[in-house]
């Protein structure tokens, strides 16, 4: 988060802690609070049924039941969105699309939570050069030549950064929006 914000990139206020009383005091400073998984969600399964750990709510009657010192946890602010955008970087080439996660539900707060009665639309999104620029800065000084990026556009327009995936996924991207992700790949492989 440090080095994005040192790009010129839009962070949301974060705690990362074990610590209740920190959690109490990040709660209290913000309106509304999300609790995110420090890592890509592992999915498991009881039964039927599919699990996953998904960005949510963190509600504040859930401190009463917390000891002192807790497991380690991701917190932000939750900011009001207007699209999710993804981006799969490779070699300076920026591919991005806009996710309209927030017209459900069930995929407001995390559009990996796919409802599949329910789709949310996708589309190529494009960004201003001073955008991109700030983009490929902040993977330069991350040393990545690859990776998928998070970004909010919130209500205001403003882009809020929220992570980067180094491994970087990339289908959603290619076959939703038709970007040739696989054939830049091949030909930066090839060198």
């Amino acid at each position: 988060m440090s080095v994005a914000k040192s790009c010129g990139l839009a962070i949301p206020d974060t705690l990362l802690t074990n610590n209740r009383e920190d959690v109490k005091n990040f709660i209290d400073a913000n309106s509304y609070t999300i609790i995110k998984p420090l890592s890509d969600p592992h999915f498991f399964t009881v039964g039927d049924n599919r699990f996953a750990l998904y960005t949510s709510i963190l509600k504040k009657g859930v401190l009463k039941n917390m000891k002192k010192n807790i497991l380690p946890i991701m917190i932000q602010n939750k900011i009001e969105k207007k699209l999710e955008i993804r981006i799969f970087y490779i070699s300076g080439k920026i591919f991005s699309a806009a996710i309209f996660s927030q017209t459900r539900e069930k995929t407001s707060l995390d559009y990996r939570n796919y409802d599949i009665d329910k789709p949310y639309r996708v589309v190529p999104y494009s960004f201003s050069l001073k955008m991109k620029n700030k983009i490929k800065m902040f993977m330069k000084k991350m040393n990545l030549n690859t990776g998928s990026l998070d970004i909010i556009k919130d209500i205001s327009n403003n882009y809020i950064f929220l992570e980067v995936n180094p491994v970087g996924q990339f289908d959603m991207l290619s076959n939703t929006c038709n970007f040739p992700i696989e054939k830049e790949i091949a030909l930066y492989l090839k060198g």
